[in-house]
């Protein structure tokens, strides 16, 4: 793995500013490869033909074998504000634009031609084109003086939250049986047009875009060409000292997770074919209240 990075930062009314660009190389990366996969074949993918009895070493089933010959690229540029703790407040922001390629999502993962490992390259599953975060910390100053019973419930009160925008994932649109005729299941589909859709709950993308290839062909649309719904967090936090001193203190909480219960759309049905093709399927978790005594000691 190669890394290289530069950039430059500035202090400006006693907050960091950054600005930078990061990338790596990935060379030599583990994969897996059928050695034994044979070439398409129309009876193998009719079922009245095993591939077994095609295959480069007849009588053998697939033989995986790890490979050091995957790749992969990362380019970023990454912004960011940093306030520390100043009369009661601190906040951070942070802003990354990337994007990550490779010909192998994992090191379990092979090619749906292991003879073609070129036609692999495309968006990792796990690449986020945009990313916006930002936390901030209140301690609330207004009742610091106050005495007595006044000062024991209205003194001693933060508040803070964590929110983050994040662009959706690749997916890869698959054809749910051996269509190559291999003796492998689910190669891709083929691309006849443009994929962007409308991005609503029915029909994330233009389903009307891909098809089943031909008998014997292995699929053309490219890895990860569809990107799936972004999300919203919000997170919010109220906390109350209770008591402090030296060797013990103890803190009331109150946290409020995707306070907005904002839907968090995830999952895109991506087999062709399927009575929910081009849908959203899943979603994270809806709003989330907790509530907490923290003791210390």
């Amino acid at each position: 793995m190669q890394k290289w990075s530069g950039g430059i930062e500035r202090e400006i009314w006693g907050a960091k500013f950054e600005a930078s660009y990061v990338g790596t190389k990935g060379t030599h990366l583990l994969g897996m490869t059928d050695i034994n996969q044979p070439f398409p074949n129309a009876l193998v993918a009719q079922g009245s033909l095993s591939a077994d009895a095609i295959r480069p070493f007849p009588g053998f089933s697939s033989i995986a074998i790890r490979t050091t010959d995957r790749n992969s690229s990362y380019h970023s540029g990454q912004f960011s504000v940093i306030r520390p703790l100043l009369h009661g407040l601190a906040f951070q922001a942070s802003y990354t634009v990337s994007k990550t390629l490779t010909d192998s999502n994992s090191a379990w993962g092979g090619p749906q031609n292991s003879r073609d490992l070129r036609a692999e390259k495309g968006l990792a599953s796990f690449d986020s084109s945009q990313v916006l975060t930002f936390n901030y910390l209140w301690e609330v100053p207004f009742f610091d003086r106050k005495t007595g019973a006044a000062k024991a419930v209205l003194d001693g009160w933060q508040i803070s939250g964590i929110t983050n925008f994040q662009k959706g994932f690749p997916t890869t649109v698959y054809v749910p049986f051996d269509n190559a005729g291999v003796g492998s299941c689910c190669p891709r589909a083929n691309l006849i047009g443009n994929p962007s859709g409308p991005k609503t709950l029915t029909e994330w993308f233009n389903t009307a875009a891909f098809a089943v290839p031909p008998l014997t062909a292995f699929g053309n649309a490219g890895n990860g060409i569809i990107r799936g719904p972004g999300t919203n967090y919000w997170d919010f936090a109220v906390y109350k000292k209770l008591y402090q001193r030296e060797s013990f203190h103890a803190q009331w909480r109150a946290q409020f997770f995707n306070i907005f219960n904002h839907p968090q759309f995830q999952g895109i049905s991506n087999s062709i074919g399927s009575s929910t093709f081009g849908q959203v399927v899943s979603a994270g978790d809806p709003r989330l209240i907790q509530f907490g005594i923290e003791l210390a000691f």
